[in-house]
């Protein structure tokens, strides 16, 4: 008894000291939350730790939800007032959540911060920040996606480098299918070895649809864009390569790991920049590079996107949490994600035309690709009804991805008229 006694002393001893601790802890407490996996969030960590060194005044806590109910929760945070003071909001949704009136409008502190200066910034990046005329973001994990490509297998074929091909105006949608025929291998049975190319989903197919002088929605993003035959032509030739061609994974082919980029038997993918630490970590057996996304022909397939950084706009200490933001956009920060990680291009038009960033001593060597689309890229129609419009577009294009149906033309004209009947109803509704 008197042993059990002495432990309870301990407990509560050790607990009262807890609490003394808390209450000694004068700094402004600070929620910051991300998702992502495991390396990105280990990288969101160490922004946080770093800043909170920078700033003992302040205490930022790292707040993670899965990326499977990110959305969902950060909804539900938003809408019942007990959002984090700063939350990374993916682009799909921003225009969304930025009608809710969650955000604060930051150019209360871009204005008067002698430290920020938005022309540092591509404008790119600096527009997709603004909602209805007002900076209600800063934007992070910025850029267009790109080409990856294994070396090995092309120069096993012949082939000449895309990105040399690119440096000419010379990589084409077409130069790109051509590449994936030649590059897909099936064995004596009929079964496949090696295929040519990965399947573009989007938003990548978006980017293929401007090469082909199409888009998904009009200019002020309230009808569909999707009826003309540059659409059709570019979603043509999108389904060809999976089901006339036979130069990329079905869908049952795509889920399984054995065509993954690491394992060398898939000659080239559409994806981002960021999935290229994994692969510096991974690919120990080919060489591998980058390009930009192929031309088509009506001109370029370049598309942008990235994630705002928000300030709740009920928070109680906005001051620091401006500090907060100012930071991750940093050069310190900046030059931490994108030239030590490269987890996408830069913001800062200063280091992604840097040397250090064009020119890494590790794969991909190929910068430029990255900085050509921020450069010249273009933004994707995301505006409020995003999620709507994509979930629509989304079931009729299904029918095209999975070969149920093979004619675009069919399937774009009643994804056409389901997006137009979709943007004629009252939001509200």
């Amino acid at each position: 008894m008197n042993k059990a006694l002495a432990f309870a002393g301990i407990i509560i001893a050790a607990l009262a000291a807890s609490n003394c601790t808390a209450k000694t802890d004068r700094r402004i407490q600070l929620r910051y939350m991300a998702w992502g996996n495991v390396e990105q969030l280990a990288l969101e960590q160490e922004l946080v730790d770093r800043f909170n060194r920078r700033n003992p005044d302040l205490n930022v806590r790292l707040f993670k939800v899965p990326q499977s109910a990110y959305g969902n929760k950060s909804i539900v945070m938003f809408a019942s007032r007990t959002s984090p003071d700063v939350v990374r909001v993916d682009h799909f949704n921003f225009p969304q959540l930025a009608e809710r009136n969650y955000f604060r409008d930051l150019s209360e502190f871009t204005e008067t911060d002698p430290e920020f200066d938005a022309k540092e910034f591509f404008p790119l990046a600096m527009q997709e920040n603004y909602s209805n005329g007002k900076l209600l973001a800063l934007n992070v994990l910025f850029g267009g996606g790109v080409m990856i490509y294994n070396k090995t297998l092309l120069k096993k074929a012949g082939l000449p480098d895309p990105f040399e091909l690119w440096k000419r105006g010379e990589w084409t949608t077409d130069r790109t299918l051509e590449y994936a025929i030649k590059l897909t291998k099936f064995d004596a049975n009929g079964r496949p070895s090696q295929f040519g190319v990965g399947f573009p989903n989007m938003p990548f197919y978006v980017g293929i649809m401007y090469g082909y002088g199409a888009n998904l929605l009009s200019e002020d993003l309230t009808r569909s864009a999707m009826d003309t035959p540059e659409a059709a032509e570019a979603m043509q030739w999108v389904a060809d390569l999976r089901w006339k061609h036979r130069v990329c994974p079905s869908p049952s082919q795509g889920a399984n790991a054995a065509f993954g980029f690491e394992t060398g038997r898939l000659a080239m993918e559409f994806n981002y920049i960021g999935v290229t630490s994994r692969y510096r970590e991974k690919i120990k057996d080919f060489e591998w590079d980058i390009c930009p996304m192929p031309d088509g022909p009506k001109g370029k397939s370049l598309f942008v996107k990235g994630n705002q950084l928000v300030m709740y706009r009920e928070t109680k200490h906005p001051a620091a949490a401006w500090r907060l933001l100012k930071f991750i956009v940093s050069e310190e920060a900046e030059r931490f994600l994108y030239i030590e990680q490269r987890r996408q291009s830069p913001t800062r038009i200063k280091l992604a035309q840097s040397s250090d960033f064009l020119q890494p001593k590790a794969p991909p060597f190929n910068m430029p690709s990255v900085t050509a689309s921020v450069e010249s890229g273009k933004v994707l129609p995301i505006g409020p009804r995003w999620p709507e419009v994509i979930t629509v577009v989304g079931s009729e294009f299904d029918s095209l991805f999975a070969g149920r149906e093979r004619d675009a033309k069919v399937v774009l004209q009643r994804a056409h008229k389901a997006v137009n009947k979709l943007l004629s109803e009252d939001p509200g509704l």
